[in-house]
């Protein structure tokens, strides 16, 4: 691939690496940074698309039509029983 020069020691060394092979730094600031948030646990998590209403580019473009009108009807519905079984538990406490 190539070579990255460290950014905390200053010397060269292999493209494929994360660290540096003579202090130990990270070579990619991106990636040091993510690592630090994860050691600490405040790396937020990724939101994975719903797969009921995933809409990929190979899809014919007839059911990618259906799932354009359909998924906003899902969504608002369970919105709408999502707030009606919250009213029901607020009333009954």
């Amino acid at each position: 691939m190539g070579q990255k020069k460290c950014p905390s020691c200053g010397k060269w060394n292999d493209g494929t690496k994360e660290e540096c092979a003579f202090c130990g730094a990270m070579l990619d600031h991106k990636k040091e940074v993510e690592k630090k948030l994860r050691l600490q646990g405040r790396l937020p998590k990724k939101i994975e698309p719903s797969p009921l209403f995933e809409i990929k580019p190979e899809y014919p473009w007839w059911r990618k039509t259906i799932l354009y009108i359909v998924a906003p009807i899902y969504w608002t519905f369970f919105g709408i029983v999502s707030f009606l079984v919250w009213l029901v538990a607020w009333v009954a406490a």
